[in-house]
């Protein structure tokens, strides 16, 4: 059974490979399983099986991008997806803003408004409405998810091997040279000042 249904334009490779991934990952590591939808409609098989899991779905994460709106089914999703939630309760949906806020999704909206069929409209705007999540935010909250899931065991074998780099480099000492001081040069005569002291006279 598909828990979560995410909804975004298949056409857009950016938002598929490096947000759509990071986010289906981080959901099936926590045990939750997740369908990609957003497809074309051209494999018959593909859409029966894409309506089916919207159908069984508890929950239905909206990507909302630049080219979302430009796709017809991302709009015949969301306007299921609408109708899901009007008449389920339990049935969760949750926006997300990909390179796009929600005001900039709201022009598009008024901006196609002719374009767009009544329906497709007003799922649009019941969808945008929705507490929800900027990109930045839910990007940080995958890749939180991603570097939680690096085993402490890892961590604590590379401190170790640091710690012996550390404790391999041995620092070579070197023993200080002490210069002759200029008492020590004068109390000891060279044999030169000798000679020329002359010999010794006697009392």
């Amino acid at each position: 059974m598909v828990e979560v249904y995410i909804s975004f334009n298949r056409r857009e490779d950016k938002v598929r490979y490096s947000f759509i991934s990071h986010l289906s990952a981080a959901f099936h590591r926590r045990g939750i399983s997740s369908y990609i939808g957003g497809g074309d409609g051209s494999d018959p098989e593909s859409n029966g099986s894409s309506k089916q899991c919207l159908e069984n779905s508890r929950a239905c994460v909206v990507v909302f991008s630049e080219k979302y709106l430009s796709s017809k089914p991302c709009l015949e999703d969301l306007v299921k997806i609408s109708g899901r939630r009007r008449n389920d309760d339990g049935f969760a949906v949750v926006p997300v803003f990909y390179a796009a806020t929600k005001s900039s999704v709201k022009k598009q909206i008024w901006r196609r408004s002719r374009q767009l069929k009544t329906e497709s409209r007003n799922a649009l705007l019941e969808a945008v409405e929705l507490p929800g999540y900027g990109s930045y935010v839910a990007q940080r909250e995958v890749m939180k998810e991603k570097q939680s899931e690096v085993p402490n065991k890892r961590r604590r074998q590379s401190l170790r091997i640091r710690m012996k780099t550390k404790k391999g480099k041995k620092t070579k000492k070197t023993t200080p040279v002490r210069e002759p001081s200029v008492v020590s040069l004068s109390a000891s005569p060279s044999p030169e000042n000798e000679d020329m002291a002359g010999p010794s006279s006697e009392v």
